[in-house]
């Protein structure tokens, strides 16, 4: 979505609006200089582009500045203090059968898709000789393997006390060899 800038009047404003395609807003062709991490650039159209993990933060300073400064989307993003406690990596099922699950919460937001090379910390209060599967904020059950991929836990690993996992683009497996 573009804004076209009236005739007169904006002065050194940018209109920013809010599309499909993100922040977008055009230049007016008073401004004479646009600086880019303090370094002059040309350009007659500005597109400041929003993510899912990123926002525009813009204000006026004065009559001749616009500030633009890029955030966190607190919404989308986990803390830094977060992601360091270990908290959206511990998965701590209680279901009490072999087909775990588990819910992210407000803590660590809400997965939304599996994703392969992610990591986890599973415990559980039942053991896993075989038939096991996962299933995170209701993403679908997956089979729990050992490190080969195929073979069914076997009561080796000790599920109460917690072992290492992680998506292998298919299903999980146990990280550590037994």
């Amino acid at each position: 979505m573009r804004s076209a800038w009236p005739a007169a009047g904006l002065g050194l404003a940018l209109l920013v609006c809010v599309g499909l395609a993100g922040l977008v807003g055009q230049v007016p062709p008073t401004v004479s200089t646009i600086l880019m991490d303090g370094k002059p650039i040309t350009a007659t159209t500005l597109n400041l582009m929003s993510g899912p993990s990123i926002i525009w933060i813009c204000s006026p300073v004065g009559a001749s500045q616009l500030n633009c400064q890029s955030q966190a989307n607190t919404a989308t993003l986990v803390s830094k203090a977060t992601l360091q406690s270990g908290a959206c990596q511990f998965i701590n099922s209680t279901d009490g059968s072999k087909s775990y699950t588990y819910a992210m919460g407000p803590t660590c937001q809400t997965l939304q898709s599996y994703v392969p090379g992610a990591r986890f910390w599973l415990k559980t209060v039942t053991p896993c000789p075989a038939d096991c599967s996962l299933n995170i904020d209701k993403l679908g059950q997956l089979s729990i393997k050992q490190s080969d991929g195929s073979t069914d836990p076997g009561g080796l690993f000790d599920f109460t006390r917690g072992v290492p996992i992680w998506f292998d683009g298919k299903l999980f497996r146990i990280e550590c060899q037994h």
